[in-house]
């Protein structure tokens, strides 16, 4: 039981001041950590999928999902529908390309759900960490506003 402690306290002790320090600084290296734990999260789930028989298409869930992270850091709305829709797009082809069809339907949807559910889901804390930046922006566009200097700043 000791043997096995001591290792758990020394990373436990290393990593988790780098951890908070990450999510204090933010940038990329905060969007880095968050899609470890998008890509190690979507692999997990699909591998307990294959475990009960499903055969969900990994490589395209987990690059979506990733994709997904990448998306919310810069703030693009339309590239986070258009990876959805190419996500379908690119797992129904995939499907209709596979030798045994069996079962399509829960092929196409577990891998569009583990995308979307681990993928999504995770980059909201991206979307989290901007706030405040957000916030402050907004107060110093107010701010120019209330200089009468609208007309330079919309």
């Amino acid at each position: 039981m000791r043997g096995k402690l001591l290792p758990g306290l020394f990373v436990a002790v290393l990593f988790i001041p780098a951890l908070i320090y990450i999510a204090i600084a933010g940038g990329i290296y905060y969007l880095l950590l968050v899609e470890l734990g998008i890509g190690i999260g979507v692999y997990e789930f699909y591998t307990i999928l294959e475990d009960r028989g499903l055969k969900p298409f990994k490589s395209i869930g987990v690059i979506a999902a990733l994709v997904l992270g990448w998306s919310s850091f810069y703030a693009s709305y339309i590239f986070t529908f258009l990876t959805l829709t190419c996500l379908f797009f690119f797992v129904s082809i995939s499907e209709l390309c596979r030798k045994n069809p069996d079962r399509a339907i829960y092929h196409i949807s577990v891998t569009v759900f583990g995308a979307f559910y681990v993928g999504w889901l995770m980059s909201h804390l991206v979307l989290l960490r901007q706030i405040p930046a957000l916030v402050y922006h907004q107060d110093i566009m107010s701010e120019l506003r209330n200089l009468k200097l609208c007309y330079l700043f919309p």
